[in-house]
């Protein structure tokens, strides 16, 4: 695990104590968030509006995490956290946030 993520783990998991109602609410809604979806992966199926360019989200996180990352990570930290890669290893790693199955 590199710097970032160690990190981020521990940023996570303070939320997770500091917050945990907020947390609890949060997993429930990505839940039925991921329910409602199309299709696992988030895209559309045959037959729904065809588009070359399909904008999705991997994760979701609540305002109240995205704040502490924001202010407790550096700006390289967080640089990491906002790539293709962190973003795929987040998703991985927290899979309580993660919106569809990669």
């Amino acid at each position: 695990m590199n710097k970032p993520q160690k990190q981020i783990v521990d940023i996570v998991h303070d939320y997770k104590v500091m917050f945990g109602k907020e947390y609890d609410e949060v997993v429930m809604y990505i839940i039925a968030k991921r329910e409602e979806m199309k299709s696992d992966t988030g895209v559309l199926k045959d037959g729904d509006f065809k588009s070359e360019y399909i904008d999705r989200k991997i994760f979701e996180v609540p305002e109240t995490l995205h704040t502490m990352l924001k202010e407790k990570l550096t700006a390289e930290e967080y640089a990491y956290y906002t790539t293709k890669a962190g973003s795929r290893w987040f998703a991985k790693r927290f899979g309580e946030f993660c919106l569809v199955n990669i």
